[in-house]
């Protein structure tokens, strides 16, 4: 069988996936991962690869499966004007985040297809998907093709659409792997080593009911982050 790529972010969703598939379904995988060192989270995200994929070794019967993880660094992704215009063209249209401009760009760069990417139904939103695939509602995935937004994504294989963060929890838990899993990284704005509690995949987190120790600064952060945003809100309407 063909060794599966994935992208690895260190996250739950990601590295749920690795871990069924190594542990569970006796498959290859070479992960993937794009090094941007202006975020705040990409020490522990690496920190968290490395501890999730010694957990890995540690065991005989998987010993190998896991290849060493593939690093890119996000400042070596060259430009490539039609991906981004079609980027742009879709963000106009529905939801998107940024980092499918730069993902797509560095697949046509690479030479990357079937990369997988453990994108959830409820992170994925619900007109990106109806702009993607056929018929999500039914579990039908499959491209449309008579929409211009599949190119951007014709990359990627999509495996947790129709998993959700709760089912992997107990998935894993009766699989044997929830303690490595455990060991994942989520948070986009740690602080003081401890997730934030407020930023989106935090939001996502509590939505899962894991039991995880949030720092208690992130109240009062987040109050004053909002308090500077509505400040320079004011400042422009009054410009």
């Amino acid at each position: 069988m063909n060794t599966i790529k994935l992208l690895w972010t260190g996250g739950w969703d990601s590295s749920y996936r690795l871990l069924d598939l190594a542990l569970y379904r006796n498959r290859k995988v070479q992960p993937i991962y794009v090094l941007d060192p202006r975020r705040k989270s990409y020490v522990y995200e690496l920190r968290a690869m490395a501890n999730i994929r010694a957990g890995i070794e540690a065991r005989a019967e998987a010993r190998g499966r896991v290849a060493p993880v593939r690093v890119y660094l996000r400042s070596d992704i060259l430009e490539d004007p039609n991906i981004t215009e079609r980027y742009q063209r879709l963000a106009s249209e529905v939801h998107v985040g940024t980092q499918y401009d730069w993902l797509a760009r560095l697949c046509e760069q690479e030479g990357l297809r079937d990369l997988e990417l453990s994108l959830t139904g409820h992170e994925a939103g619900t007109e990106l998907q109806e702009r993607l695939f056929r018929n999500p509602q039914y579990g039908d995935f499959r491209f449309r093709e008579d929409d211009f937004a599949w190119e951007l994504f014709q990359y990627y294989r999509f495996p947790l659409l129709s998993v959700t963060k709760e089912a992997m929890k107990y998935d894993a838990e009766a699989k044997g792997f929830l303690p490595l899993l455990e060991q994942s990284w989520f948070c986009h704005s740690p602080i003081l080593g401890q997730p934030c509690g407020h930023c989106q995949p935090c939001r996502f987190s509590r939505e899962s009911r894991r039991t995880i120790q949030y720092s208690r600064l992130g109240p009062f952060l987040e109050l004053a982050r909002r308090a500077r945003s509505s400040l320079r809100s004011t400042r422009t309407a009054s410009a």
